[in-house]
């Protein structure tokens, strides 16, 4: 998923500059900024009334502020730079604020680069710069040299050394507002029996890494919901760290949930992982499911149901008439117990189908 993110994400970039250097000389470049952030208000309050005001919590607004300021100073150099110079020159040096934030990343969020990572953004650095370079017919130390001299690359400087933060502020933001973006730690320690990655935890079998005053300890994520927003963590223990195994090739996993039409959280959600042979034989199966009782657990008749069989429709339907087995399904406002368990069947076999969809079945 994050790949097609990042793909867009470039795209987008790569539109925005050449609508940037359009308008540069067409607008105001106070102006051109002014209206680029006015004219996302619109999404934002759009978002805000399909998905609910967020939860905010202490330092958002700060980390907001913060982003602004760098977003606006960033965007206001690069509407300069495009403004003053040929974009062929002002994106070769661009790509600074790549290592800039790297850089800060790793400082202000603890978040290391590996090294294929570095590798992968030297390679892309050098091939933008040449390729960039090549097109406008000047020597590959021009934009460079030209720095010194040229205004419009001052400005892109500018505009990347201020760039990195911003990404750095709107990330922390994110993590302290809303919980559609925010942190797998926060979700898995609140324990909401409706919230989707407590179902992905069991189903994957993670393990949560609890640390207090007499050290760091490690719970199953079978262990680990023991009740209704309860967890096996002690009052004087927070939650540092979770661990996912890695399953082997072969294997697929999907989540699928029936959504409350305003909280968007889980009515009933169930998340399936599978791994399958090269005969299409399960060889390993795990089944959760959320949202149907006072807290995620695992459908373990389901997973017995799946292993050791060839996954066709028949299996996996069979497999699914088991998945409200063992939960303790409670009626609400939402629905019965007969339709809350009906929609845990319905689901786990749809969440089947696509996990061994994924995993080449």
């Amino acid at each position: 998923m994050w790949e097609a993110l990042a793909l867009t994400a470039a795209l987008c970039q790569v539109l925005r500059n050449t609508v940037m250097k359009r308008l540069g000389h067409e607008l105001d470049e106070y102006m051109a900024v002014w209206g680029r952030f006015t004219f996302l208000l619109p999404f934002a309050a759009l978002f805000v009334v399909w998905h609910g005001a967020p939860a905010i919590k202490p330092g958002f607004v700060w980390a907001c502020l913060l982003f602004a300021v760098c977003q606006i100073i960033s965007t206001m150099a690069l509407s300069k730079a495009l403004k003053l110079s040929p974009i062929s020159m002002v994106t070769a040096l661009w790509k600074v604020s790549l290592l800039v934030l790297v850089v800060l990343g790793y400082v202000t969020l603890n978040e290391k680069p590996n090294l294929l990572g570095i590798a992968g953004i030297l390679i892309s650095m050098s091939g933008v710069y040449l390729l960039n370079v090549q097109r406008a017919h000047i020597s590959w130390w021009a934009p460079l040299a030209v720095l010194f001299t040229d205004p419009g690359l001052r400005y892109t400087l500018l505009a990347a050394l201020f760039f990195a933060p911003s990404v750095v502020t709107i990330k922390r933001a994110m993590q302290l507002s809303d919980p559609y973006m925010g942190t797998l730690g926060g979700s898995v320690a609140h324990a909401d029996p409706a919230a989707d990655w407590p179902a992905a935890m069991l189903a994957l079998g993670a393990e949560m890494v609890c640390e207090g005053p007499k050290g760091k300890r490690t719970v199953k994520a079978d262990d680990w919901f023991v009740g209704l927003m309860t967890t096996a963590a002690k009052g004087n223990e927070i939650l540092t760290a979770i661990r996912v195994p890695v399953w082997p090739a072969g294997s697929g996993a999907a989540y699928m949930k029936f959504p409350h039409p305003a909280s968007r959280f889980a009515v009933v959600g169930v998340c399936a992982a599978v791994t399958l042979d090269k005969q299409g034989v399960c060889t390993r199966a795990g089944v959760a499911v959320t949202g149907a009782g006072t807290r995620a657990v695992r459908a373990r008749g389901v997973e017995a149901a799946l292993t050791g069989k060839k996954l066709d429709a028949a299996a996996i339907e069979a497999a699914a008439q088991k998945a409200a087995d063992g939960v303790d399904v409670q009626a609400d406002l939402q629905g019965s117990v007969e339709y809350k368990a009906h929609l845990c069947r319905v689901f786990a076999r749809r969440a089947i189908s696509e996990a061994v969809k994924r995993a080449g079945g």
